[in-house]
């Protein structure tokens, strides 16, 4: 069965990058551009393996969507991917479900080798 990863971020560009590189790994990729429309997306897939996430979007944005996945969404392990490093404290806190932190811009491959590592296709 395929993987499902959601990447979730308000730039249409990375958006489009993201899903190409990953649709290339092997994963079925869904995207939202900010935390509401990933609520929905998770709503219409079930479940999801994995969200890649950024930080700064409108309406609800990571630091909105990571707390609501650790509460309500446990077992899916999230990757954030922000210009923001200031918040890694933050979101990478004891129980969270944030696995990996980025800072933009994002190397692909390493990006890819941690999906494959988290998602155990390593």
């Amino acid at each position: 069965m395929t993987q499902k990863i959601l990447v979730v971020d308000d730039e249409e560009d990375i958006l489009f990058l993201y899903r190409e590189e990953l649709t290339e790994a092997g994963y079925q990729v869904f995207t939202a551009n900010n935390g509401m429309n990933a609520l929905t997306v998770l709503d219409e897939q079930g479940t999801v393996d994995l969200v890649v996430t950024d930080i700064k979007m409108p309406e609800i944005g990571g630091l909105g969507l990571v707390p609501y996945l650790r509460s309500r969404r446990p077992g899916i392990p999230v990757i954030v991917v922000t210009a923001f490093p200031q918040y890694r404290n933050i979101l990478t806190a004891e129980g969270s479900n944030v696995k990996a932190f980025f800072t933009k811009p994002v190397d692909m491959g390493e990006l890819r080798a941690k999906i494959a590592g988290i998602l155990g296709k390593a």
